[in-house]
């Protein structure tokens, strides 16, 4: 995934923005409700102008990337590695005689 080295004018705008809201919000808590809302209201839009851009770019980042298991590859059933059922294959024959004749 490629990197941005620098911000575009939209994220570096929301920052911008964020951090004023932050900056008011201690000035909204000694002065008044209404400036510390603005505040609030300032942080929301400056996150939002801040992530919105680099949320699209990551879920179009996962859409462009193949899948783990394309649709008509599936994953295979594991072999019973330590003969817990009997048969050393998952329970498949492996042909030949399947009667219970045989004991160990």
């Amino acid at each position: 995934m490629k990197m941005p080295s620098a911000l575009s004018a939209r994220e570096a705008s929301g920052l911008v923005i964020a951090s004023l809201g932050v900056a008011l919000v201690p000035i909204g808590w000694y002065s008044s409700r209404k400036l510390w809302f603005l505040a609030l209201v300032l942080v929301v839009i400056g996150l939002i102008m801040l992530l919105s851009e680099r949320v699209v770019s990551a879920e179009k980042a996962v859409e462009a990337a193949p899948a783990v298991n394309p649709p008509p590859v599936k994953q295979g059933t594991p072999a019973d590695i330590h003969n817990y059922s009997g048969w050393q294959d998952a329970g498949h024959s492996l042909g030949g005689d399947d009667g219970g004749g045989d004991a160990d």
